[in-house]
C-alpha cells in the first residue's frame, strides 16, 4: 500500500511538472518576440510555399508586424510589403478571430492562369 501512495505521487507531481512547463510553454510562445517567430515558422513550415515571409516583430498577444508578406492561394499569389495585424486572440476563446486593424504599405495581387471551362 505504502509503494502505491508513493508512485501516485510520483504521477501527480510529474502531472504537475508537465502542466507547469507547457504553461511556461505558452507564456514564452505568446509574451516575446522570439516566441511570435517560432509559431511563424512552425506554421510557415506546415503550410509549405502556402505561406512565406521574411521577418516578424511583436508577440502573438500585442500587434504583430511582418515584411514581404506572401500567399499562395491556389494560382493566385498575393505579395504585401509591411503587414500591421492588429488582433484580439482572447477572441479565439469564443472560437473567433477578431481582427482590430489591418495595414500593408503595398499589396500586389498576381493571378495564375485559369483552366478553360468548356
Amino acid at each position: 500500500m505504502k509503494r502505491l501512495l508513493q508512485w501516485i505521487r510520483h504521477m501527480v507531481g510529474a502531472v504537475l511538472l508537465l502542466v507547469l512547463l507547457l504553461i511556461g510553454l505558452l507564456v514564452y510562445l505568446g509574451t516575446t518576440q522570439h516566441g511570435l517567430q517560432t509559431t511563424g515558422r512552425l506554421l510557415a513550415g506546415q503550410l509549405d510555399d502556402t505561406l512565406q515571409f521574411s521577418e516578424l516583430r511583436g508577440t502573438l498577444l500585442s500587434v504583430i508586424e511582418v515584411d514581404n508578406l506572401q500567399l499562395q492561394i491556389g494560382p493566385d499569389s498575393y505579395h504585401l510589403g509591411q503587414v500591421q495585424l492588429d488582433w484580439s486572440p482572447r477572441a479565439l476563446l469564443l472560437g473567433e478571430v477578431r481582427i482590430n486593424r489591418l495595414t500593408a504599405d503595398r499589396i500586389e495581387v498576381v493571378q495564375g492562369k485559369r483552366e478553360q471551362q468548356d
